[in-house]
């Protein structure tokens, strides 16, 4: 039973495309600047295996852009596997426009890892970076501007405001 409540994450949704949404939403809490200018999502072959077929819970839809783009909007809630529920009117015709500017570039990973995804995040100020591997929710590196953040917070606020 121990190793069930290690093991189990509560979350909305596909574990994939909700890891992405996860990654892409920590990158844009730490990132400064108001206006997305690119969000480059890169990842293991199983991850993006998987996260292309799935559909995003209350969306209808699927896809790593999709994932990636709507994780970036709920700014004000908390950043945990549960941040695609209940999303604010808009949010898909904005991360649907963003698609369509073309703003969200997807790559196969670099990497050896089963279970690899890289957030990079630029805007019009600076760039994030989120890595997560292994596991879903294993966050292994959080960066802005080249600059590792160690005290870097999952849920609830950051001191890195924007």
């Amino acid at each position: 039973m121990d190793l069930l409540k290690i093991e189990l994450v509560v979350s909305i949704g596909c574990t994939e495309p909700i890891a992405i949404a996860y990654a892409a939403a920590l990158a844009r809490k730490y990132v400064i600047g108001k206006e997305i200018k690119m969000i480059m999502v890169k990842a293991s072959r199983n991850v993006i295996k998987n996260a292309m077929s799935v559909s995003i819970p209350g969306i209808g839809s699927c896809g790593i852009n999709l994932a990636a783009a709507i994780g970036t909007f709920p700014e004000s809630q908390d950043i945990n596997f549960e941040l695609l529920s209940d999303l604010e009117p808009g949010v898909l015709e904005n991360a649907l426009n963003m698609i369509k500017r073309k703003l969200v570039i997807v790559r196969l990973a670099d990497s050896t890892k089963k279970l690899y995804i890289e957030v990079v995040i630029e805007t019009e100020k600076a760039h994030s970076r989120v890595i997560i591997e292994d596991q879903h929710d294993n966050v292994v590196l959080v960066e802005v501007d080249d600059k590792k953040i160690d005290d870097y917070q999952g849920n609830g606020g950051s001191k890195y405001n924007k």
